[in-house]
């Protein structure tokens, strides 16, 4: 994949455009909202003991 093939992200929750956090800031200023979805997902709490602070952060693993 090269720099300029697009890429789709899903975000949820902190880095949605209603947000005011610095990374959905980021994403807002480099890319853009094509809509509303969802996803059928397993939530989990996933830990990064190398992380300052706070070190879990959520993650989703797609289900059936």
């Amino acid at each position: 994949m090269s720099r300029t093939d697009p890429v789709d992200l899903f975000v949820y929750g902190t880095l949605l455009t209603v947000s005011q956090h610095p990374m959905g800031d980021l994403l807002r200023a480099n890319g853009y909202s094509v809509g509303a979805g969802s996803i059928k997902a397993r939530l989990y709490e996933i830990d990064d003991p190398d992380a300052p602070g706070e070190n879990a952060y959520p993650g989703a693993m797609p289900s059936p």
